[in-house]
């Protein structure tokens, strides 16, 4: 599947009791086709973001706001997965703020 080609994406998401299941959604993301990255910066286009770090946070906001990637909840790499398509972003923003 090769659906998110040309989008290069950090994950950070954690389940609501602490446990850190980012490695979950990089498979997905990989497995679409997306280029996965260990840290965020100007290369990326999406952040993957789930009751993520702090550090997270900081490292987006530290970006260029013009240079900012969409902030996305994992339910899009998730419904992404389902549709075997790239699905709008806009349904799936979260507010890092």
């Amino acid at each position: 599947l090769t659906v998110l080609e040309g989008c290069t994406v950090f994950v950070d998401v954690w389940m609501s009791d602490g446990q850190d299941t980012s490695s979950l959604y990089i498979d997905i993301a990989k497995n679409m086709g997306a280029r996965v990255v260990k840290r965020i910066g100007p290369q990326c286009t999406h952040v993957v973001y789930t009751s993520g770090r702090e550090r997270t946070v900081e490292q987006y906001f530290a970006l260029d706001e013009a240079k900012r990637p969409k902030a996305v909840g994992a339910s899009w790499l998730r419904d992404c997965k389902q549709a075997a398509a790239r699905l709008d972003e806009e349904r799936y923003l979260v507010d890092l703020e």
